[in-house]
């Protein structure tokens, strides 16, 4: 009985033994795989935030990229297009170039009368040199849409300028825009080369010739040209061009009443294929008002409200300083200047012509009208092409395709051009009457004889680079003129004397751009 109730016990423990080895047993394994799923867990999280600091840098990188290249906002970059050195920030918003040109001009003159009469112009044209031009500019954007421009000009021979000012000063152009529409429309307040001509709208730094057209240049007398003060807008789509402006005087005009003028231009541009372009176009200026300084009126109308106008210009060429035409200052209150550009391009085939008509209308006497035309063309003989630029409404330069010292000899490019003006108007008349100096009409007078004048220029240019060029002009002047009526006798020639002349001139000009 004893052994018997033993032996149950010794059961009774072993089965509680097991039964509770068994549940802590489950414990400890269920424990482990709690600690296995922690640190599995850890591990995820500690990778989940090693990506996020990963992407948080690149996004904080990113913020300060200007163009997606690496490039910072602050960066800046530093290039050489065509040599001339360019700063720019990596964003676009602010960008900075330094231009220039030198323009060095010599001529020779060979007349064919020296025995011409006293009031003659150009009785001793000189021969020489000078330095046509001699520019630096910055140009550049600020805060992407604004821009701005300064030219300041260290060269010898001024410009034509036709009112009572001088004009005179290094200060070219000065200017601020506003750029808008993707940079198409730009409006612009300053002192600048208002938009006046196809021939004055092309660069110096590319025209066929050394001088541009007299027709044109004169044209641009009239309200446009360099350092004209200046307010208005330019804009050009695909093929439309239009600017309109209204200007007052040149710059350096000390002590002068301003002139009052409207300035605009338009162009069409045709191209039916890659190689041929046609430009139809026109300019017109409205004087509303020329520019007054009385201490440039002679003494007998000084103090009377007086505004006075020269039509004039330099042979095509500006060593001498002689003009063989000219109307001398007119007493004009208003005055007017319209005309037709047309233009076209085969491959290397450029022509270009263009007229303009000019009216002097006066106070209280009749109206003086004049005009002048010219046609144009240049063949590049090496194959380049003038390619066209919209924004401007005029052609560029040619690039040479084969540059001197880099397996070629540059461009060769031929020109020829006809011009003619006539600054008559009335000039048969037998009381044809010329103020004291003999060179302009008297206040009364209906007529005027400034001349006239045609010119015929052969050119040859070399471009040993884009950013060099020789050119080589040979000119022959005819200038028919007649003294007034009332001229002096003796030295001066007497009564209608003429005072015309041919000339022969042979000019070369060296000239770098950046």
């Amino acid at each position: 009985m004893r052994k018997s109730l033993l032996h149950s016990t010794a059961i009774i423990l072993a089965a509680s033994s097991i039964w509770i080895s068994t549940p802590a047993h489950a414990q400890q394994s269920e424990l482990q795989q709690l600690r296995d799923l922690i640190q599995q867990q850890q591990s995820q999280i500690q990778a989940l935030s090693k990506k996020l600091e990963d992407v948080a840098a690149k996004q904080s990188h990113a913020s300060h990229k200007g163009d997606g290249h690496g490039k910072k906002k602050d960066d800046v970059e530093l290039m050489f297009e065509k040599g001339r050195p360019t700063i720019k920030s990596a964003d676009g918003n602010f960008e900075m170039s330094l231009f220039g040109s030198m323009h060095y001009d010599m001529a020779s003159y060979q007349r064919d009368d020296d025995n011409l009469p006293s009031v003659a112009p150009g009785r001793d044209l000189s021969s020489g040199a000078n330095f046509r031009r001699a520019e630096v500019g910055l140009q550049g954007k600020l805060m992407r849409d604004f821009g701005y421009y300064a030219l300041f000009d260290f060269g010898g021979s001024g410009s034509e300028g036709g009112g009572i000012g001088t004009g005179s000063g290094i200060i070219k152009d000065i200017y601020l825009s506003y750029n808008t529409f993707h940079q198409h429309l730009s409006f612009q307040i300053g002192a600048l080369k208002t938009p006046m001509t196809l021939d004055e709208s092309t660069s110096s730094n590319d025209i066929p010739f050394m001088e541009r057209a007299s027709p044109a240049a004169m044209a641009a007398t009239f309200g446009a040209g360099h350092g004209r003060t200046s307010v208005g807008a330019k804009g050009y789509t695909d093929n439309f061009y239009g600017s309109a402006f209204y200007t007052g005087g040149v710059i350096g005009e000390g002590g002068v009443d301003e002139a009052s003028n409207l300035v605009g231009r338009t162009a069409f541009k045709y191209s039916p294929n890659k190689e041929t372009t046609f430009h139809v176009g026109a300019s017109g200026t409205k004087v509303m008002e020329f520019s007054q300084a009385a201490g440039a009126i002679p003494p007998a109308l000084q103090g009377a409200s007086v505004t006075q106008f020269n039509l004039q210009d330099r042979p095509e060429v500006r060593v001498d300083t002689a003009r063989l035409v000219s109307t001398g200052l007119i007493n004009a209150d208003e005055g007017y200047t319209v005309g037709p550009e047309f233009a076209a391009a085969w491959k290397n085939l450029n022509l270009q012509s263009e007229y303009y008509h000019y009216q002097l209308d006066r106070t209280g006497a009749s109206s003086f009208d004049f005009d002048g035309w010219y046609v144009q063309g240049s063949w590049i003989l090496t194959g380049e092409s003038r390619k066209y630029e919209m924004k401007n409404a005029r052609f560029l330069g040619p690039t040479p395709s084969s540059p001197l010292g880099f397996g070629g000899f540059g461009t060769w490019e031929l020109g020829a051009r006809y011009s003619t003006v006539d600054l008559n108007d009335g000039d048969a008349s037998a009381t044809c009457l010329g103020n004291a100096a003999q060179m302009a009409p008297t206040a009364a007078s209906s007529c005027v004889r400034g001349g006239e004048q045609d010119i015929v220029t052969l050119g040859l240019n070399w471009y040993p680079n884009t950013n060099v060029r020789f050119m080589f002009n040979y000119i022959f002047v005819e200038a028919d003129r007649n003294a007034y009526t009332n001229n002096a006798a003796g030295v001066a020639g007497g009564p209608n004397a003429d005072i015309g002349q041919d000339v022969d001139i042979f000019a070369l000009r060296s000239q770098f751009t950046f």
